[in-house]
């Protein structure tokens, strides 16, 4: 069990209840790390043109036990709304949850993007657990919104 981060429109934030933290019996927060950490872009991944090819990001933590955290989205700002842009969302996104199933925590990870509008994607993500339960894609919780326009990242749930 973890401690429930939930996406507020800027950032992830500990959920709270009164004065006590929620606590996050499913696999969301994993989700939610997995995704919109910035992990590290790969040597042949051609960067966004403000970056002048020398901040590759990259989570800290992966230098201290060589297993990387996190996915790939943050290459994708600014860019077009293009098949080829969500066929690579989805693969970013199955990359950075493919542990679950490797781990054993789920049976199945699906994602699906979409571009319901000009530079925004949506990420619905299905998680299949061991036991045949499944995380409803269709649910806001379980549906993310990635607004690339002007070149920002920002992540919400997809009902914000």
């Amino acid at each position: 069990m973890d401690l429930l981060l939930w996406y507020n429109g800027v950032a992830a934030d500990l959920r709270v209840s009164g004065r006590d933290l929620l606590a996050d019996d499913s696999l969301y927060t994993a989700v939610v790390i997995s995704l919109f950490t910035d992990a590290r872009a790969r040597a042949e991944d051609e960067l966004p043109p403000e970056l002048d090819g020398e901040d590759r990001r990259g989570y800290w933590g992966d230098g201290l036990e060589g297993e990387s955290v996190g996915s790939r989205l943050w290459l994708l700002a600014r860019e077009k709304d293009t098949a080829r842009v969500r066929a690579r969302a989805e693969q970013y996104a199955r990359e950075a949850l493919a542990w679950l199933v490797s781990e054993g925590l789920a049976r199945a990870v699906d994602v699906t993007a979409a571009h319901p509008q000009g530079g925004v994607c949506r990420l619905a993500v299905r998680v299949t657990y061991p036991d045949d339960r499944a995380e409803d894609p269709h649910t806001d919780a379980w549906n993310f919104k990635l607004d690339f326009e002007g070149g920002d990242y920002a992540v919400e749930p997809a009902d914000a």
